[in-house]
């Protein structure tokens, strides 16, 4: 099982994602279940961007997000170079 606080440690406070059933934008808060919807215009790439996050420290969160920060596809160091085009 891996150390979850080494694993957030890892992670921005918050970052920008896209739903993976419609494409919509979201907001996702390390350490926090779930999401908050976002505006539609909201330029995922260029937010995370701006915030220095990766792509990896994206997926990382959205996995986190959705299964709990214990399991391993939290941690961005899973995700390396093939992370989900939107």
């Amino acid at each position: 099982m891996p150390d979850v606080l080494a694993t957030l440690a890892k992670l921005p406070e918050l970052c920008a994602a896209r739903l993976p059933n419609d494409g919509s934008p979201i907001l996702i808060r390390r350490g926090v279940a779930g999401y908050w919807p976002f505006k539609p215009d909201l330029d995922v790439d260029a937010f995370n961007a701006r915030h220095g996050t990766t792509p990896a420290q994206v997926e990382a969160m959205l996995c986190g997000s959705m299964f709990g920060w214990d399991v391993p596809a939290a941690d961005p160091d899973t995700h390396g170079e093939q992370v989900r085009k939107p």
